[in-house]
């Protein structure tokens, strides 16, 4: 029973190994370069480069080193290497990393602004991005939005959560058609690219509502809407929307069928009359005889 217990739990760490290593092949290997200072102490930005390795190391489906190893093979390259894509994949190369981050940090305001580039292993530059973060409060959340557009921009969102006051109506996110109101009030949640939007919301018996809105990454926008209703409505819509059309009773006298037979035979009457008191002009074709008496 002992041998029997003992294989068992044999077997069982290494099925754990396995699977543990598996994930570990599933997750890419982002490798962090150096943060080259501008006009900054290097302390500084090293504790900023600090900052972005915890915020990388946040995003799903990666593993990231940043340990002096890869500083002192970046360094050994030369003080240019970070800015050259293809001496940065030579590092993740030899590293085996599939990426690697590197960039140039400086000071703004009461915070710090970061220009960053990501580069794969055959030293192709996938994508640069820059940003500002602020020291203190809020710098943890914006060095997290910095590392998902960096690595996950797909995964960089934010939800609009839209509720309109009118059955049937349709709304538009930056032009293009996102969802119809199927019931009064209900909310609609559109995810949507962390940023600036413009929403737009229509209904055919109802003044449009346009607003641009800010969605923040991570974070839900609520925006309540409500629709005016327009004064005047042609036929063909009152029909089309079981709006009962007015009687003849109903109408404006000037709408009514007297005042538009009026004006309609006091305006032949005085066509008739201008064209009566206009004097006739002499045929050009008449012929005329000219000569001494």
């Amino acid at each position: 029973m002992r041998r029997g217990g003992l294989a068992a739990s044999v077997a069982l760490a290494l099925a754990l190994l396995c699977v543990a290593s598996g994930e570990a092949r599933a997750r890419q290997l982002v490798l962090v370069g150096p943060l080259g200072p501008l006009g900054i102490e290097t302390r500084e930005a090293m504790r900023v480069r600090r900052w972005l390795i915890a915020a990388l190391g946040a995003v799903p489906g990666q593993r990231v080193r940043g340990s002096r190893r890869v500083l002192r093979a970046v360094q050994r390259r030369g003080i240019d290497c970070s800015a050259q894509p293809e001496c940065l994949g030579i590092v993740a190369r030899k590293l085996r990393g599939q990426l690697i981050v590197a960039g140039d940090v400086g000071s703004v305001g009461s915070g710090y602004v970061l220009y960053l580039r990501l580069v794969d292993a055959h030293g192709k530059q996938v994508r640069t991005i820059s940003g500002v973060v602020k020291s203190g409060r809020g710098a943890r959340s914006q060095m997290r939005s910095l590392s998902y557009r960096l690595l996950a921009p797909k995964h960089y969102t934010g939800t609009l959560r839209v509720e309109v006051d009118v059955k049937g109506a349709y709304v538009y996110v930056d032009g293009e058609r996102r969802a119809q109101v199927a019931k009064k009030n209900e909310p609609l949640r559109i995810e949507l690219v962390a940023g600036a939007h413009a929403l737009r919301v229509t209904h055919d018996r109802h003044r449009d509502f346009v607003r641009f809105v800010r969605v923040g990454f991570q974070k839900t926008r609520r925006v309540k809407v409500a629709l005016s209703e327009l004064a005047v409505q042609s036929t063909e819509m009152r029909l089309r929307s079981g709006v009962r059309v007015l009687r003849s009773d109903e109408l404006p006298w000037y709408r009514r069928w007297w005042a538009v037979a009026t004006a309609g035979v006091i305006v032949a009457a005085a066509t008739t009359v201008i064209v009566a008191l206009i004097p006739r002009a002499v045929s050009r074709d008449a012929e005329v005889q000219l000569g001494r008496r």
